[in-house]
This record gives structure tokens, sequence and C-alpha cells, in this order.
């Protein structure tokens, strides 16, 4: 997920992507699809705070300049939700 994603809305209001993983996190009637966010912003504190406000399950700052590191913590990522989910 972009966190600044441009020109997005839902149901006529305008969201980012903090905004927008916080409403797929908090559908009711089954299990959220995990999400990373995918950020530019990488100031020191941008990571837990952005974590924390929108309840991904984890945080990559751009650029993306190691592919194999990225596909690395998606692997990672989606790991620790099956051991959760079992």
């Amino acid at each position: 997920m972009d966190v600044s994603l441009v020109d997005t809305s839902y149901q006529g209001e305008r969201l980012d992507g903090v905004k927008l993983t916080r409403l797929i996190k908090g559908q009711e009637g089954g299990a959220s699809p995990p999400v990373l966010l995918v950020t530019a912003h990488a100031m020191r504190g941008d990571r837990e705070r952005l974590l924390q406000d929108s309840g991904a399950d984890g945080y990559v700052s751009k650029p993306i300049l190691d592919h194999a590191e990225f596909t690395r913590i998606v692997a990672e990522t989606l790991e620790q939700r099956r051991r959760r989910a079992a």
C-alpha cells in the first residue's frame, strides 16, 4: 500500500494509504489481507507511527532497489500471517 495515495477516495471521502489500510483491516466478516506499507516517508519514527496508525503488517521504504530483499519481506510477512492463523 502506497502511504501517499494521490486522488484516491472511497464513498466520497478522500483517503491516503494509512486510512485505506485501516478501512481494509477493519472489514468485518473474515480475515483481513496482509498489507505492507510502501513509502518514501523514511524519517526517524515514521515506521512505528505509520504501522501503529494503519494497522499494517509491515513497512518498506522507497526506493526499492533490492528486489530480492523486497520479495523476501513479502514472503516473510505472508509466512508470519500463516503462522498466526494456524
